[in-house]
C-alpha cells in the first residue's frame, strides 16, 4: 500500500518483463483474479509499483509482502504471515476488490484508496490532492495499460490534443473550459482531512471493526 523504493526496477519495465517477474505467482495471481473478479493484469500491476515482485519487501512504514500489506490491514484478511505470496496475494486482492465496490466500480478511486485509504477517498470524493497517492495511481494505471490495453482503456481519457491522461478528479464534479485551443479544468476544493496516524485503511483494527464487521465474520 505505498509506493516503495522497490518498486523502482518496475515503473519502465516492458510488459514482457513483468511478466516474467510474475511467472512465479502466476497461479496464485490468476486464482486471486477469479475468485475476486478482478483482471489478473490489474493484480500485477498493483504487485509490481508496490513491491516489484519482492516477496520479502517491507517499506518504512511496515508494509510487508508483495502487495504491502500494512499489519491492521493483515489481520483484517486473515493473513498471518504476511510474506507468504500466497496469502498476501489473495488478501491484496480481496481488499482491491472490496474498495472497488466501495467505491462503485471507480477503479482508480479503489486504487487511491489502497494507497491512501477508504476513508481519505471518500471524504475527498475523489483521488487525494497527494503527490504520492496521485504519483501511485498514475504508475499503476500506466502498468495495467502496458499489460492490457484492451481491458485498461475504459478507465482513459483523451483530451481535445491527443493527450491520454488518467483524470485524478471524479468526472461529475469537474468543470471543463475551453480557451484558447487549452483545456481548462476546475476542480472543487476538497473538505479538509483530520490527521490520519496511519496508512491507507490503516485506521486501526477497532475501526475497521465498527466500519466493516462483516469482514471479521468467520
Amino acid at each position: 500500500m505505498l509506493e516503495t523504493a522497490f518498486a523502482a526496477g518496475c515503473l519502465q519495465a516492458t510488459p514482457l518483463a513483468i511478466e516474467r517477474k510474475s511467472a512465479i505467482h502466476a497461479g496464485v495471481i490468476d486464482q486471486a483474479a477469479r475468485r475476486y473478479h478482478l483482471d489478473r493484469e490489474l493484480i500485477q500491476a498493483v504487485i509490481a509499483v508496490e513491491s516489484c515482485f519482492n516477496s520479502r519487501a517491507v517499506s518504512p512504514a511496515g508494509a510487508e509482502g508483495l502487495m504491502q500489506l500494512m499489519p491492521a490491514t493483515a489481520e483484517r484478511f486473515g493473513v498471518s504471515d504476511s510474506f507468504n505470496s500466497k496469502q498476501n496475494i489473495l488478501a491484496g486482492a480481496r481488499y482491491l476488490a472490496w474498495l472497488k465496490r466501495r467505491f462503485a466500480g471507480n477503479l482508480q478511486h479503489a486504487v487511491a484508496a489502497y494507497n491512501a485509504g477508504e476513508g481519505v477517498v471518500a471524504q475527498y470524493g475523489g483521488i487525494p490532492p497527494y503527490k504520492e497517492t496521485q504519483r501511485y495511481v498514475k504508475n499503476v494505471m500506466s502498468i495495467y495499460s502496458k499489460l492490457a490495453p484492451d481491458k485498461a482503456v475504459k478507465h482513459r481519457k483523451t483530451i481535445a490534443n491527443g493527450t491520454v491522461y488518467f483524470p485524478y478528479a471524479p468526472l461529475n464534479k469537474v468543470a471543463r473550459h475551453r480557451q484558447s485551443g487549452r483545456v481548462h479544468m476546475a476542480v472543487p476544493k476538497p473538505a479538509p482531512l483530520k490527521p490520519l496516524t496511519g496508512k491507507p485503511g490503516r485506521q486501526g483494527i477497532e475501526y475497521m471493526r465498527r466500519h466493516a464487521p462483516h469482514l471479521f465474520r468467520k
